[in-house]
């Protein structure tokens, strides 16, 4: 596991001169406690820098050097920065440092020219030829935002309860980076490209072979057809990557104006609801073939009931019969026993002859009653009781009524689907004329137009992936159909039967690979599930709140005791939820590390903030928290957190460019 040991700052953001962060080499918590605009979130991205050299503020990007320099070092001519972090990782110590030095010839920088960066990595003391790979397989950087986070961000997590939005989908890659999907991903890549160069290679070879050629030729225009339809895939899909990002723009230009806002939020609701409900409609679709399989039973039930009961009451008659028989036979071997010791066991008394000679006249007399089944009546009891155990399998549990249920809600449901639907399409419709509202500055309107446009657009890239999907799935079952009739030929052309081999061996490799992915990942969300349930369950203070739903996106939804998916949440359990599907990531996930928070805790009430910090060390063994005084209280974090809290450090600001860095 990956733990940082201490962060040295040298006149970088707030930070006049040099400070230094020890956060110790143990399992724990460290607090670090400051005010607005004390520069928590800037130490947050100072972690980002030193890891990756990028500083980001919330989404965007500073690109400009001098941003990054201290104001009261620039005043004392000093305009180089630094930040040096210390990190143990599999037993090995590193020593990270990247810095912007003033290019030489240079005395007053102006421009990022001016600057020169370097970057120096330690490992036990010695420089690794590739320390770019070397950081990149500590901390890769797609999975670097469920380790450095801002908690004004959590709600961005919402966005995978829905579908087919470009946050929620850049989210969800992300997620499956973290838990090492990535590994299969690459090598069902690779084994479906080894399989196209071994098909040319078969194609070659049939072409080569009079008994195969016919089919080659029409192999070779199939992978043709299916060639141009791959790539006119990569293209769409690609389009439709781009086409998300620009509503994800436009969406957040548009959402500055209030009207509009609403309207988009109206929309994201219902898109939101509509998610729910396709999930409880594919839920109770799981139910009704469940059911379904045994309805069989409960036709074919009915009508042998009638048998089924003649059959036990003829068994039970003959069972009757023979355990009657069973009895007397042991009570007449108790009695010759007694005739022949003349003395009774079961009281420990001797019995005179008169009671022998009487006894032995009963042993004389015919069996009656308690005689035994007759050959015939054996075969005919194993007979029944094989009988009674398939006309009982044809039995059913499931009642038809219940069927019935799950169908008239399933019918309901898919009223609400496509009502919701039509109220999405009434708002996106009004969206795209809301141009014409006379209060909308001319770039409102030309957003709101071109967010109509771009939502028509992702529609059609939807449907023309779709179509080209079908087209690459009918051209790989004619493909599938011309290498059977090639490998029927039974030729004994040595090259082409090898090739044959090569591509049935890659095949079911691929498969494998394919098949292992979807096991992976079902494997994947019923872990990340359950623990993000788990600390869901320890973080929240409504009982009637029992678990948490995940859907293939990886979101997760909120089930009530009843069953029932919560269709809207606040913005405090959002970032509860959140907060829950990141601790289960990290039980799951391969890479572990530290979790470094700036603000986490929202708009959150007493109760949940005292559950979420005492909740902290369940996420991660490294916990570095920012938080503002007035976020959680100090000695409710300190009670709660108890032996797990390591350090605490306090940002205290001593003027407008100088905050120091104090242990508490």
């Amino acid at each position: 596991m990956l733990k940082f040991t201490s962060m040295t700052i040298n006149n970088f953001g707030p930070y006049e001169g040099e400070q230094t962060i020890d956060f110790g080499d143990g399992d724990g918590v460290t607090l670090i406690w400051g005010d607005n605009g004390h520069g928590k979130t800037t130490l947050l991205n100072l972690f980002r820098y030193a890891l990756f050299g990028r500083f980001q503020y919330r989404h965007e990007t500073v690109d400009d050097i001098l941003k990054l320099v201290n104001r009261e070092g620039m005043k004392s001519g000093k305009y180089d920065f630094k930040v040096v972090l210390k990190m143990l990782h599999d037993g090995k110590k590193y020593e990270l440092t990247r810095q912007y030095s003033v290019r030489p010839g240079v005395t007053v920088p102006s421009k990022n020219d001016d600057y020169v960066q370097d970057v120096f990595l330690k490992v036990d003391g010695h420089f690794p030829p590739n320390k770019e790979h070397e950081l990149a397989m500590i901390m890769p950087e797609e999975v670097s935002r469920f380790f450095l986070f801002d908690g004004e961000l959590l709600q961005e997590y919402e966005e995978l309860v829905k579908d087919e939005t470009s946050v929620g989908d850049k989210i969800k890659r992300s997620i499956e980076s973290i838990l090492g999907v990535p590994i299969l991903t690459n090598a069902a890549s690779d084994a479906s490209f080894v399989l196209g160069e071994y098909r040319k290679e078969q194609t070659k070879a049939a072409q080569a072979n009079k008994q195969t050629e016919k089919y080659a030729a029409q192999i070779e225009s199939e992978t043709a057809k299916k060639d141009e339809q791959t790539k006119e895939l990569t293209r769409l899909q690609t389009a439709y990557d781009e086409a998300q990002d620009l509503r994800a723009k436009l969406e957040d230009e548009g959402k500055q104006n209030e009207h509009l806002r609403t309207l988009i939020q109206s929309m994201e609701h219902l898109e939101s609801d509509i998610a729910a409900k396709e999930a409880t409609r594919d839920g109770l679709l799981q139910s009704i073939v469940v059911s379904t399989k045994d309805v069989w039973r409960y036709v074919i039930g009915k009508r042998t009931a009638d048998i089924l009961a003649q059959v036990k009451s003829e068994l039970s008659a003959l069972q009757d019969k023979h355990n009657t028989h069973e009895s007397a036979t042991r009570l007449m071997s108790y009695i010759r026993h007694i005739v022949e010791t003349h003395h009774c066991e079961c009281c420990d008394q001797d019995v005179d002859e008169v009671h022998v000679t009487a006894l032995k006249k009963r042993l004389d007399e015919e069996p009656g009653e308690f005689g035994g089944l007759s050959p015939a009546e054996t075969d005919r009891m194993k007979a029944l009781q094989i009988r009674q155990a398939s006309l009982e399998s044809m039995q059913s549990t499931t009642d038809a009524q219940v069927l019935k249920v799950y169908e008239d809600q399933l019918a309901d449901l898919l009223v609400q689907i496509d009502d919701a639907k039509g109220q999405l399409k009434d708002l996106r419709d009004e969206i795209s004329r809301y141009g014409n509202v006379s209060d909308l500055t001319a770039a409102a309107k030309e957003n709101a137009q071109s967010l109509a446009k771009c939502y028509s657009k992702i529609e059609n890239l939807k449907e023309g992936i779709q179509a080209t999907k079908d087209k690459i799935k009918e051209a790989d079952i004619a493909l599938a159909s011309l290498e059977e009739k090639v490998r029927k030929a039974g030729t004994s052309d040595a090259d082409l039967n090898l090739a044959v081999k090569k591509v049935e061996i890659c095949a079911v490799l691929q498969q494998l690979f394919n098949d292992g992915i979807a096991a992976y990942r079902d494997k994947l969300k019923t872990e990340v599930e359950r623990d993000a349930t788990e600390l869901f369950c320890n973080i929240s203070s409504d009982p009637d709140y029992t678990a948490l739903k995940i859907n293939d996106n990886y979101g997760l939804s909120i089930q009530h005791r009843s069953g029932e998916i919560i269709p809207f949440r606040s913005a405090g359990f959002e970032h509860i939820v959140a907060l829950s599907l990141i601790g289960a990531l990290h039980k799951n996930a391969p890479l572990s590390g530290p979790i470094i928070m700036d603000s986490p805790f929202g708009r959150l009430d007493p109760t949940h903030k005292k559950n979420i910090t005492k909740a902290l060390p369940l996420m991660s063994d490294q916990i570095i928290l920012l938080a503002y005084t007035d976020e959680i209280d100090g000695q409710t974090a300190r009670q709660v957190l108890g032996s797990t809290l390591k350090k605490e450090y306090r940002l205290r600001k001593y003027g407008s460019f100088h905050t120091a860095i104090e242990l508490q």
